[in-house]
């Protein structure tokens, strides 16, 4: 009886485990609102000087490296979205330890 027991909580453990898994893979929040920002950005900015993460580059990488945020304030979305991506250009710098002092 005690097998039994041990046997059903330990299938039934696999499957939660496998559940979680396969929920953390899908993206609660969509990238379409990161996009739209992160052209808008591009698009206004002249890049006279390539910075650590070019233009055409900060899409993907902030797609990959910060916490998308979605709210109902799309002034306070768009904030958000513009301090992570001024954080891929010079003012990112310094926090990625790419700047050289002296």
């Amino acid at each position: 009886m005690k097998r039994v027991i041990i046997s059903g909580f330990i299938a039934g453990l696999l499957v939660f485990m496998a559940t979680i898994s396969h929920a953390q893979q899908k993206r609660l929040l969509s990238l379409d609102k990161l996009k739209a920002s992160v052209d808008y950005f591009n698009s206004i900015d002249t890049e006279t000087v390539k910075n650590f993460i070019p233009n055409e580059q900060a899409y993907n990488w902030l797609a990959k490296n910060i916490p998308l945020f979605e709210c109902p304030d799309s002034a306070l979305q768009k904030i958000y979205y513009y301090r992570w991506w001024i954080f891929c250009g010079p003012v990112g710098r310094p926090a990625l330890g790419r700047t050289k002092i002296g």
